[in-house]
């Protein structure tokens, strides 16, 4: 299977990044990253390029403003 997107969710919500990534991921068209802080969203940007990022804006210790200035 081909992949045509690259995205990574950056959320604190477990269920949530699951619900999503499963949904992009059965279309055929995505492949899907998650990380659930702030930190593991800032390095697997860096590492996979993604070219859209779904961010979490308010979460624990590094909140979404903060990981968007970081990438």
């Amino acid at each position: 299977m081909s992949y045509v997107n690259k995205v990574l969710i950056v959320d604190d919500e477990e269920s949530f990044c699951y619900l999503i990534k499963k949904n992009l991921e059965a279309t055929g068209e995505f492949r899907v990253f998650v990380a659930t802080s702030g930190e593991d969203g800032i390095a697997l940007a860096r590492l996979e390029r993604p070219d859209v990022v779904l961010l979490d804006i308010m979460m624990p210790q590094m909140h979404g403003i903060m990981i968007s200035k970081s990438t």
